[in-house]
Order: C-alpha cells, then structure tokens, then sequence
C-alpha cells in the first residue's frame, strides 16, 4: 500500500455531491502536542517563576546580597590586601613594642637625672645653711642682758648651815599629810596660827615659835584655854654642809640665826604682852640691815632665796606691830617665823 503525501485530500461523496476531506490528523496530533507542551512548559514556566519570586521575595526580606563579580582580580587583590593586612598588623606590633622600650628607656633616663638633681639640691641646701649659720654666729653677737637679768655662775664657797636651837608650841605629828591638813584646819578654825613641817617623812602642826622653854609653855597655856590641845618641844633646825654657794650666800647663812634669835624673842613678846619692846625692837633693825643689803637678784640657790623672803617679810610684820598691836598682826609673824624654819629644814 503506497503512502500518502503529506498534504493530500481524500474526496468523499455525500449524497451524491463530492466532499474534499484533509487529512489534519496528523497535523492536528502534532499541533494538540505542541499545544499541551507548551501549556505544560507554560505551566512549569510559570511554577518555576512563582517559586523563584517568592524565593528572592523571602530573601529580599530576610538579607541584601550583594554579590560580587566573579573574576580572579578580587581574589589576587583580596590576598594582596590580606598580606598588606597582616604585614602592617606585625609592623604595628613591632612599633607599639619598640615604642614602649624607647618610653621605658627614657623614663628610667628621666628618673635618674631628677634624683642626680634633687640630691644636689639637698646637698647644696645643707651646706648653705650650715655657712649662713657658722657666719651668723660669727658676725651676732650675744646680747648683753640687763644688770637685773644677770645670772650668778656656780659659786666655790662653802659652809655649815649653823644649827638653830628654837622652842616650838606642837599641836602633833601626822603620817599622811591629808590628816595634818585637817588638823591645822581645825586649828585655824579656833583663831591660832598653824603650819605645817615635813620632817623625815612625818608631818609637824606647829603653831608658835618662842625663845625660850618658859615662853613657849605660857604661849601654849592660852592656846588650850580655847580649845587646843598642845604640848611645847625644844627643836634644832640645820646643821647641815653647803658647797658652791656665793659669798653673799654664805654671808646670808652666818647672819640667819642671829636674826631669827631676835625675831622669835619679839614673837614671845608679841603673843605674851601684845607688844615688843623697844631694845628688842632696836636689836630688830640693827640686826636686819644685814639681810636688806644682801639683794635677791645674787642668791642662786632657791631655797636661800625662800629663806631671806622670810626674813624680810618677818622684820615688816614686827615692824607693823609696833605700830599696832592687832592680834592678826602677831599670828602673821609667827607664820613667817614657822615658814622661815621649814625652809631652813629642807636646806
């Protein structure tokens, strides 16, 4: 059977009337293919693209890529960069080290020449103030004090501190000096005079002094009349050896118990008559310009200086007492004579 061309009708009658017919199938097959083909390849086309927008939709949401060209020239100027990188990395190391070793160098250079300077600073201070100081004492002279101001020096004499026989009017003796505070407390309280003397760790209430035994014993007869009991006693004052004393001094022990000698008999003329005589009272004042010309100023020793006060101030309260017979006039110089035997006790 021979094949028909492609493109050839086949004629049919129909109802006695000729009815060309193509045969397309072939051509209506391939057509129908292509067309379903392409519907498909539409089809995929169209999932494929929905896909990828939405893939480049979720990541134009989610990053932006940047994508670089891939050539070769990046990567050789990526290894170049990366090179210089690291060269300049090590280079910048190498120069922070280098940096901190010069720094460390010049700060040890730095400390050493401050303290080169500070101790030449100090050295040459020390020896300034040593040559302003050797000159300075050179050139000042030391002030030339007044004639009130001078200060005996040490002197080399020496002397007995003469003994001193005195009659004493006691109200007792104490261990403590708290209880003999008390005492002379309550003695004071009854209008006597009272001092206390600190005598070989025992404390004396002494109230009158007299110049002799019998004079001491009436003294004490009016004392107990108001109250106070009290007993007379022979005591002996001095005794002792001074050295390095001045010539005044030693003039002030020699006259001492000669004064006091006359002012304990004025004492007892005073407590006993309420007066003083007057030869003793012209005794008083012969006597007493002894101790006046011997100043204050040329006693070195303290307890020589307390024992003239106490002379002096005895002489002026039997002086005032010639002019008045006040009875506190007369306790006052039984104390400076009490006070006179204390310091010349403790000498």
């Amino acid at each position: 059977m021979d094949k028909r061309e492609k493109g050839q009708t086949i004629t049919i009658k129909i109802n006695g009337k000729d009815r060309p017919f193509k045969e397309a199938h072939s051509e209506d097959a391939d057509t129908k293919k292509k067309t379903e083909y392409n519907k498909r390849l539409d089809k995929d086309e169209y999932v494929t693209r929905y896909e990828t927008a939405a893939a480049e939709e979720s990541l134009e949401e989610s990053f932006d890529w940047i994508l670089p060209e891939l050539t070769d020239e990046p990567k050789v100027a990526e290894k170049k960069i990366a090179d210089e990188t690291i060269k300049n990395k090590n280079k910048g190391w190498s120069g922070a080290a280098n940096r901190k070793t010069s720094q460390g160098i010049f700060t040890s250079i730095f400390f050493s020449v401050f303290l080169a300077i500070l101790l030449g600073v100090s050295f040459g201070l020390i020896l300034l103030k040593s040559v302003i100081t050797d000159n300075s004492a050179e050139e000042i002279e030391e002030p030339i004090p007044a004639a009130d101001e001078v200060k005996p020096a040490a002197g080399t004499a020496s002397a007995n501190v003469p003994p001193i026989s005195a009659f004493i009017v006691q109200e007792g003796v104490y261990s403590t000096s708290e209880a003999a505070e008390k005492a002379k407390s309550a003695v004071e309280q009854k209008g006597a005079p009272a001092h206390i003397v600190n005598m070989n760790e025992q404390f004396f209430v002494y109230l009158s002094v007299a110049d002799s035994m019998e004079n001491a014993k009436e003294i004490g007869s009016g004392l107990k009349s108001n109250g106070i009991n009290v007993f007379a006693k022979p005591l002996d004052f001095g005794g002792k050896q001074l050295s390095g004393l001045q010539e005044t001094e030693r003039k002030l022990l020699e006259s001492a118990p000669a004064l006091y000698e006359i002012l304990a008999r004025a004492a007892s003329e005073a407590s006993l008559t309420n007066s003083i005589s007057r030869e003793t009272a012209e005794s008083l004042n012969k006597q007493g310009e002894v101790i006046f010309q011997i100043e204050e100023a040329a006693l070195k020793n303290n307890n020589l200086k307390k024992l003239r006060d106490r002379l002096v101030n005895a002489i002026e309260r039997a002086n005032a007492i010639q002019k008045s017979t006040e009875l506190e006039k007369v306790k006052e110089l039984q104390n400076e004579l009490l006070s006179f035997l204390a310091a010349y006790q403790s000498l």
